[in-house]
């Protein structure tokens, strides 16, 4: 059996919301509506998290994939349309980000670094953005 990589294993998801009787039962929408999902999404320590929600109609084969962004404190927000009728399904990933980690450890100011470490910061994210591309 394939073991989750390091990064997922630590993470918890919990309270996906809107949930019907625990996701036992669909939510109600209509085609065109927009569906708010938040989910509580923490790890042990202080790295940085990838939170992502996945949605697509029930039996369909590609999940439509949206970035997630932190509310505050572990509460993560992301939305779907609804794109026709029928039953969707949605669900929550995440993982530790170690880039994300590391890169925001890095921008950290330090005593007599600060316009170095500012410049370099800002070829970081450069190069985040165009890694995304």
């Amino acid at each position: 059996m394939n073991e989750p990589r390091d990064g997922r294993r630590r993470v918890v998801i919990d309270r996906v919301l809107p949930s019907v009787e625990g996701g036992a039962a669909p939510i109600k929408r209509v085609a065109g509506d927009r569906v708010d999902v938040e989910a509580h999404v923490f790890t042990d320590g202080h790295d940085g998290l990838t939170v992502r929600l996945l949605s697509r109609p029930l039996g369909e084969d590609e999940w439509a994939v949206t970035p997630m962004t932190l509310r505050w404190n572990d509460e993560w927000l992301g939305t779907f349309t609804v794109q026709k009728p029928g039953l969707h399904e949605y669900t929550v990933e995440a993982w530790v980000d170690h880039y994300l980690t590391w890169a925001r450890e890095a921008c950290r100011s330090r005593p007599g670094t600060r316009h170095r470490v500012r410049h370099w910061c800002r070829s970081l994210e450069g190069c985040r953005e165009a890694s995304v591309r």
